[in-house]
């Protein structure tokens, strides 16, 4: 019989072949378990993303039916109350910008965010889960006498989710997880807890009418429905509430004519009207 000879110790060759199979099998078996826990994760993260932009869609369905608080420079802004929580629509019906000027923006939003929104003071991922979902906090400045507010959730991110079409959302649905792990003991004595129910910004393109459907622009759409948390009175927040939705459409397209500088400004705000 064939041996190796290794420290005066000789092994069967068909010893080390067994231990060789047996090996590739653990191998495999750890690879496969590897790869059906990124598919169950994959998966799993899928269908929560596909639940919420459901929702996202449903609520811009009512954008009509809701009362207008805001109209001006081509954004109107709608308000609805929900129990104790507010939920704020905003929306560009035409920018003149292409809708992949925007996509740098939610490409890096937790950078770009504060830069567009004023009472953002910083927003940090905290935690990547796959390729669409990741965990982040958002510090949020109140005017005094009012506390800071600090916001823990799941950020999605659909680039490119139909042709020159993008999505981002933000929600608290299952972020126990980030909450235990991210929540630290000296931010509960600082800030108070707001929660972030569903925001999101929706990015889609104009198309001309003459049936070649060539893009001539963006619409905009921006939606928040949460609790800012603490005791604000309702007054204030229907002020603020409908402010911050407008700001957020208005500081993303400065941000894009901001990038543009130097060009041609493609955003009259009263060409176009409030409609």
């Amino acid at each position: 019989m064939l041996c190796f000879t290794h420290k005066n110790t000789k092994l069967p060759v068909v010893i080390i072949v067994n231990r060789i199979t047996s090996l590739c099998v653990l191998f495999l078996v750890l690879h496969l378990m590897v790869s059906k826990t990124s598919a169950m994760i994959l998966t799993e993260e899928a269908a929560k993303a596909g639940f919420l932009e459901k929702k996202v869609e449903n609520i811009f369905k009512e954008i009509h039916t809701l009362p207008l608080s805001i109209s001006k420079k081509g954004i109107q802004v709608w308000t609805k109350w929900e129990g104790s929580k507010m939920l704020t629509i905003s929306e560009a019906k035409h920018v003149f910008y292409h809708p992949n000027e925007f996509r740098t923006f939610l490409a890096n939003f937790s950078e770009n965010f504060p830069k567009v929104n004023q009472m953002c003071e910083k927003t940090s991922i905290l935690h990547q889960e796959g390729v669409v979902r990741k965990g982040v906090k958002s510090k949020l400045k109140f005017p005094f006498p009012f506390s800071d507010r600090l916001m823990i959730h799941w950020q999605y991110t659909r680039l490119d989710k139909d042709q020159d079409e993008h999505l981002i959302m933000l929600s608290e649905d299952g972020n126990g997880e980030l909450l235990d792990k991210f929540h630290t003991a000296e931010e509960k004595k600082r800030y108070v807890l707001g929660r972030t129910f569903l925001c999101a910004y929706w990015i889609k393109p104009v198309y001309d009418e003459d049936g070649e459907r060539r893009i001539i622009g963006s619409n905009i759409r921006y939606m928040f429905s949460g609790d800012t948390g603490g005791s604000i009175p309702k007054y204030v927040q229907d002020m603020v509430g409908p402010k911050t939705a407008f700001d957020s459409v208005e500081g993303l397209i400065k941000f894009v004519q901001r990038k543009n500088k130097g060009s041609i400004d493609k955003y009259d705000p009263t060409s176009h009207g409030s409609n």
